[in-house]
C-alpha cells in the first residue's frame, strides 16, 4: 500500500479474542471519515473465523491484508499468569507490514472518534507516538495498546533480533511482557503524545459516569487495559454497562 490518503491500521489477535477484535474495528469504522486499510495479523485462525470480520470491513468498502502467523519467530517469548503469547503478536509487525506509518491498536478498546489526526501527527523526529501508562510509575513508561509507528526510519531486519536480545538480557524485569521490550527498545526514540489518544480505563474499578464522560468530553480511544475486561465484569457494573451499551 503506497497511498498516503490512506490510513493503515494493524490489529493483532489470535482465536480467542476474535470477537472483541471484531467489536474494537467496528467502532473505529463507525467513526472513521477516511479510506482506510486493516492488516489482520491472526494466529492459529483460520479463514472462515475470520468472515465476521472481513465481512465487516467490506461492507464499509474498505481493504484489509490478513497475516496467518504461529509464534515460531516469538519462541524466545514465555508466557505469564496474566499475559499470554498474542500480546508478543505486536513484535512481528514490523517483518510483516511493509508500510511507512501505521496504528496499532490493541483489540480491548473502544474507538470513539476519527482517527485521522493521530495518523498524521508530527513526530518530530522520532519513531513512535505513544501516550504515557497511567497505571505504572516508572519514568516514560508508555503503554503499548495505542502506538502510531513510523517503520520507515526503523531497521526491520534487526528489530526482533534486538527485541530476542532484550528479552534474554532483561527478563526478569519484563514484567508486562512485550510493552517492557518496546519501552527498553524505543528509549530516547519515542514522542509521548496526548492521553486522549489512549484512556486507560480499569474496567473493574471505574465508575460508570466516569466512562460517560469520556465518551462525551473528546476521549477519541477508550482502552480497557486492566487485566479485567468489560465482557467479563459482573452484571450491572460499570464495565458491563459499558460493554452492553457500546461494545454489543
Amino acid at each position: 500500500m503506497s497511498n498516503e490518503s490512506c490510513i493503515k491500521f494493524v490489529f493483532c489477535f489470535d482465536s480467542n479474542y476474535i470477537n472483541f477484535a471484531k467489536i474494537a474495528i467496528k467502532s473505529l469504522l463507525r467513526k472513521a471519515k477516511r479510506d482506510c486499510f486493516f492488516y489482520l495479523i491472526a494466529a492459529e485462525c483460520e479463514d472462515e473465523q475470520l468472515e465476521e470480520i472481513t465481512s465487516l470491513i467490506h461492507a464499509f468498502d474498505f481493504r484489509y491484508k490478513i497475516f496467518h502467523v504461529d509464534y515460531s519467530n516469538l519462541s524466545f517469548c514465555k508466557e505469564m499468569a496474566h499475559l499470554k503469547m498474542p500480546t508478543y503478536l505486536r513484535l512481528l509487525i514490523p517483518s510483516l507490514v511493509q508500510e511507512d506509518r501505521i496504528i496499532y491498536i490493541d483489540c480491548d478498546t473502544y474507538i470513539n472518534d476519527d482517527l485521522s489526526d493521530l495518523y498524521v501527527l508530527n513526530l518530530e523526529g522520532k519513531e513512535i507516538g505513544v501516550i504515557l501508562d497511567e497505571h505504572i510509575e516508572k519514568d516514560e513508561y508508555f503503554n503499548a495498546g495505542i502506538i502510531l509507528w513510523d517503520l520507515k526510519i526503523l531497521d526491520r531486519a534487526s528489530f526482533l533480533e534486538n527485541c530476542r536480545k532484550i528479552y534474554q538480557e532483561k527478563e526478569s524485569e519484563l514484567i508486562y511482557g512485550d510493552q517492557c521490550i518496546l519501552n527498553y527498545f524505543y528509549s530516547g526514540k519515542k514522542k509521548i503524545i496526548s492521553s486522549d489518544w489512549n484512556e486507560q480505563v480499569l474496567a473493574d474499578c471505574v465508575y460508570y459516569p466516569v466512562l460517560e464522560y469520556f465518551i462525551s468530553n473528546g476521549r477519541k480511544i477508550i482502552h480497557f487495559a486492566g487485566p479485567v475486561k468489560p465482557w467479563e465484569c459482573e452484571f450491572g457494573s460499570a464495565g458491563w454497562k459499558f460493554w452492553q451499551k457500546y461494545m454489543v
